[in-house]
């Protein structure tokens, strides 16, 4: 799922609010967490793009969970290289 195929629809885009308000709430996320896309079909949330650490992609997820229902999140989250 990409933003483009995100649609007009009033109750994916308040669960697409709930969820990224959030996810910004979170101070202990990176910034990398923090500007995740995460688009909502027909009640079915994904999170794309890339977080620091496996922490902050199970942290995520979590919050998606906990909004929309663990069974309608899909996480293709990346964790970025560990910096050299």
């Amino acid at each position: 799922m990409t933003p483009e195929q995100q649609k007009n629809d009033s109750s994916d885009l308040s669960l697409t609010q709930r969820i990224r308000k959030n996810v910004i709430a979170d101070k202990t996320l990176s910034t990398y967490a923090h500007n995740i896309k995460i688009v909502a079909v027909d009640g079915s949330v994904t999170l794309n793009g890339v977080v620091r650490t496996e922490e902050d992609k199970t942290k995520v997820s979590a919050i998606a969970a906990e909004v929309a229902g663990k069974e309608h999140v899909v996480n293709k989250l990346k964790v970025a290289p560990p910096k050299s």
